[in-house]
């Protein structure tokens, strides 16, 4: 059974709404899919009323920024179940990323004379608030500041550019203990994107209970390192391809399935969280 466990809609920074993603994914054989926008639950406000029959099973799921030692690390959220404490700090982290979006437009600006702001931001994202440096990169390539997509992220604004921007977000540990109060089950994800595998394991000291091992961008021998730590530490591993609707991974999708134990691990791991 295919099973992906990290997707993007346009409630973060993908580029579909959920209705079409459980499409694209219903006719790859999907049977298990995660819809983790960044910073946001909102794809689950209407999302179980309008399920149809065949659509893959949906586990809740979400993307959490956090910063540490000055380091972006996201935090993936699995069946944890909403309360106002959680929206609280979903809506913090949104709010600090219009005013990173305001202070990268004017680096770009400063730097470049690159004229980017935000109603062109909004218009990109569908007013919905969520905004990320996806959203930037599209409004560079959109005013042929760029010629791809990637050349943003490689020139401009990625974590080792002069556009870069760091986010202000709360710490790994009060991520991880927001999730778990909210009855849910904490993930890194995409390890091999931190380059430093202490933290990996300082992570492990704050909480954590998983870590997404079968990531699209892991080759076989970061599976296999990443999914020894799982068992020297007792944590359960998820998998996902970070799906985000962009022309690549269209073409690509149905390439890629975490295996199902992934899902029955979060199932068993939900039902313990429950029974305590």
């Amino acid at each position: 059974m295919k099973v992906d466990l990290h997707i993007h809609s346009d409630n973060s920074d993908g580029t579909l709404d959920v209705r079409s993603i459980l499409n694209m994914y219903k006719k790859k054989g999907y049977k298990y899919l995660s819809i983790t926008d960044h910073d946001n639950i909102d794809a689950y406000n209407d999302l179980y009323d309008n399920l149809e029959p065949d659509d893959p099973h949906i586990i809740p799921g979400v993307e959490i920024s956090a910063t540490y030692n000055g380091r972006d690390v996201h935090i993936l959220g699995y069946n944890f179940e909403q309360n106002e404490e959680l929206i609280s700090m979903l809506n913090l982290i949104k709010d600090e990323r219009i005013y990173r979006a305001e202070k990268i437009i004017k680096k770009l600006y400063d730097l470049w004379k690159f004229s980017i702001d935000m109603d062109q931001l909004m218009r990109i994202a569908g007013d919905r608030n969520i905004i990320g440096r996806p959203h930037i990169a599209r409004a560079l390539l959109e005013k042929k500041y760029v010629s791809h997509y990637q050349q943003a992220f490689d020139e401009y604004i990625g974590d080792k550019c002069k556009g870069f921007v760091p986010k202000q977000t709360p710490s790994p540990k009060e991520v991880i203990a927001m999730i778990k109060k909210s009855k849910g089950i904490p993930v890194l994800a995409h390890p091999i994107l931190l380059n430093d595998d202490f933290i990996v394991l300082d992570l492990i000291d704050m909480g954590i209970m998983g870590i997404e091992v079968y990531y699209i961008k892991h080759l076989p021998y970061s599976i296999k390192f990443y999914k020894s730590i799982t068992e020297k530490y007792n944590l359960i591993y998820t998998g996902g391809t970070d799906f985000h609707g962009l022309p690549n991974d269209i073409v690509n999708l149905g390439s890629f399935s975490a295996p199902f134990e992934c899902v029955e691990m979060l199932y068993e791991l939900k039902e313990k969280i429950n029974n305590e």
